[in-house]
């Protein structure tokens, strides 16, 4: 069977550290200034249009609110948290000192809400707030008057809308080409279920189901691995490499994988390379004989992909992770809908989230929006469609562990449409609910 063929196109990987310039000297503050002037004029310009009957004027700095005066302005959101981690926590532990236990959730009744920008910080209040789910590092604009106290009591608030939809120059292609997502294959884990690795691989090599089943695996055209790609390490073990035999179990998984189509391979936070946003790829040599593959392309996380005529950011998912502990609600796929609107896809680094102390640019700010937004190593899978400023649209779509679920989706980069496939020991689960067993 012929395999469908799909093109990958690049202007160069966003978020790729150059090696000869990197440099841990500068402080963050310059990642939040950058941000802010980025965004900035995006989020006046949507609340002048959606407070233009509200009788308020725009102050352009948030310390020269006049009390009294109903005005709005536009800053980055600071959240001052009791539960927040500190780094001190660490510090201890490299001592031997033993940490306090950190929550899954970092919200209290004690945070504090504060907006900033360049001339200083004021403190937000008011039964407004309750309406909306914010975390540090959004940018965002604030309705209402400052008091006798010199807090800012908000009537209502505003943000982006999702940035217009990547305009990528047109490719002749084959429109039935679909992409194979999949994240958290966890090699070296103790719960996983051997066959289903068999299973995945023989679908995507079209020796899996009936005829149509088989024609539908010829038209997988490359697969994205988003991370966690090796199970984590214990804390007993956490200075320790993953173990040989769990890298050369992933390497001869790649090996297979590429034999039939291009594979890229993002890391994640269980795999062997720095910790940090944006992580750096993971050292193909580590894999064996794949390494010598031209079809093994390992990535960074995220990763901004441009293949045929849709743009794919794809992320390990260290991002909806995070801005989880800031909230009580557990609708990842309204936070994911969050950072599109936002305009940022990881609001919370470098306060929660580590990332590279960037002074230049802040790579995670969107100045468009993707085609396709892949958030890996999710609990379970769901999807949506959603539209930029422009009413096109842009599918979302979180991916569970495959380790733990046996769930890989398909992607038709033409339509947008995702069909997810389970495959377990016992058979492989269609989209339609059935099952064929093997």
């Amino acid at each position: 069977m012929t395999r469908v063929q799909s093109t990958v196109s690049t202007n160069g990987d966003p978020f790729l550290l150059d090696v000869s310039a990197r440099s841990y000297k500068h402080q963050f503050a310059n990642l939040y200034f950058m941000r802010l002037n980025k965004l900035r004029n995006a989020v006046k310009q949507r609340a002048a249009a959606k407070w233009a009957d509200a009788g308020a004027v725009h102050v352009p700095k948030v310390l020269e609110v006049q009390k009294g005066q109903r005005s709005y302005i536009v800053g980055t959101v600071y959240m001052d948290m009791r539960l927040k981690p500190n780094i001190l926590d660490d510090i201890g532990k490299d001592h031997n000192i033993a940490p306090a236990t950190v929550p899954d959730k970092i919200f209290s009744d004690q945070d504090t809400i504060l907006l900033e920008d360049e001339s200083g910080r004021i403190k937000l209040i008011g039964d407004a707030l309750q309406k909306f789910h914010i975390v540090t590092g959004v940018i965002m604009a604030a309705l209402g008057c400052e008091n006798v106290q010199g807090e800012f009591e908000v009537a209502d608030l505003c943000f982006t809308e999702p940035a217009p939809r990547a305009n990528l120059d047109a490719m002749d292609v084959d429109t039935s080409a679909e992409v194979a997502l999949v994240s958290g294959l966890d090699f070296g884990g103790k719960q996983t279920d051997d066959m289903a690795y068999e299973l995945m691989l023989d679908y995507l090599d079209s020796n899996l189901g009936d005829a149509s089943d088989q024609e539908l695996g010829g038209r997988v055209s490359r697969l994205i691995v988003l991370g966690n790609s090796l199970a984590p390490v214990s804390e007993e073990q956490e200075d320790e490499a993953p173990s040989e035999a769990a890298t050369a179990a992933l390497g001869s998984f790649l090996l297979d994988v590429c034999r039939q189509m291009p594979v890229h391979l993002l890391p994640g936070p269980s795999d062997p390379t720095g910790a940090m946003l944006p992580q750096q790829p993971i050292p193909g040599a580590i894999f064996g004989d794949v390494s010598r593959s031209d079809n093994l392309i390992c990535e960074t996380n995220p990763a901004s992909l441009n293949i045929d005529n849709c743009n794919i950011i794809a992320i390990a998912g260290q991002n909806i992770h995070d801005i989880v502990k800031y909230t009580p609600r557990e609708d990842r796929l309204a936070m994911a809908r969050d950072t599109l609107r936002w305009r940022h896809i990881a609001p919370t680094a470098p306060d929660t989230l580590w990332c590279y102390p960037f002074y230049t640019k802040d790579p995670f700010a969107l100045d468009a929006s993707p085609h396709v937004y892949v958030i890996g190593n999710q609990p379970t899978f769901a999807t949506e469609l959603v539209q930029d400023e422009n009413g096109l649209p842009i599918r979302i779509v979180l991916l569970p562990s495959f380790a733990q679920t046996g769930t890989m989706v398909m992607l038709d980069t033409e339509t947008l449409d995702v069909r997810p496939i389970t495959f377990q020991s016992a058979g492989w689960a269609l989209p339609n609910g059935t099952s064929d067993d093997s």
